[in-house]
């Protein structure tokens, strides 16, 4: 995936984040090939779709889409994006709320990218997060799946440096690995890998790059809860 396209699907600390998309790939694509075989296509929900990249990545993989989000702040980049790669007849779009999903039993694959944080931090805690995985649960088919990927608490450094920095970091809840995983029991299949150790603290993009360059070699080495990025496949 050359850079252009990873920026697009992938929008912020591109070069540890587009770890999480690779997780996902070869899933994805070999789930993609299976419905082909029988002149289908999947039908995806995109969660909390932003600008549309996460759309794009399955758009670009044969995948009917629903780019959804909570509301259309990010509708009309999301649908230049689409149209910009010659997807756009994949894409429809809509606004749903992640805690009230208006489907059952209709969707092959659900997927998100960072948004659990801010369900559980602002709408209602652990509660919250167990309500959108049922919401989920309830829009997959049997055997469907969620991809998704999601932030981890890091170490103290980077919680400080969140709360210093960021500004919903006093807001967002950031998991634990085990903590994350706990919610998952709707799901029969769970696979995943974590991600970064200092990629988040490159504020400039060829720091970035730098320092996400040392996470590829390094981060393996630490307990896993002091990366910061998760990225899941989960069979319903």
């Amino acid at each position: 995936m050359d850079i252009t396209l990873q920026k697009d699907i992938v929008e912020w600390d591109i070069y540890n984040w587009s770890r999480a998309i690779d997780f996902w790939d070869n899933k994805a694509t070999e789930l993609v090939a299976s419905f082909m075989e029988k002149n289908k296509r999947p039908k995806v929900l995109d969660l909390g779709g932003r600008n549309g990249g996460i759309s794009l990545f399955w758009a670009l993989k044969g995948c009917n889409v629903v780019w959804s989000d909570i509301d259309e702040s990010g509708l009309d980049k999301a649908k230049a994006l689409h149209k910009k790669y010659g997807v756009s007849d994949r894409v429809r779009y809509e606004i749903i709320n992640s805690l009230e999903i208006p489907y059952e039993n209709e969707f092959d694959i659900v997927c998100f990218k960072s948004i659990m944080g801010a369900v559980y931090g602002e709408c209602g805690g652990q509660e919250a997060a167990e309500r959108m995985l049922v919401q989920i649960s309830k829009a997959l088919k049997p055997d469907g799946y969620l991809f998704f990927a999601e932030n981890l608490a890091g170490s103290n450094l980077h919680m400080f440096l969140r709360k210093k920095l960021r500004k919903w970091g006093s807001t967002w809840h950031y998991f634990k690995v085990d903590e994350l995983i706990s919610y998952l029991s709707l799901f029969k299949e769970i696979q995943y890998e974590s991600f970064g150790l200092i990629g988040l603290f490159g504020r400039v993009s060829f720091v970035n790059k730098l320092f996400s360059s040392f996470d590829r070699k390094f981060d393996h080495k630490v307990k896993e809860n002091k990366r910061y990025i998760i990225s899941l496949i989960c069979r319903k």
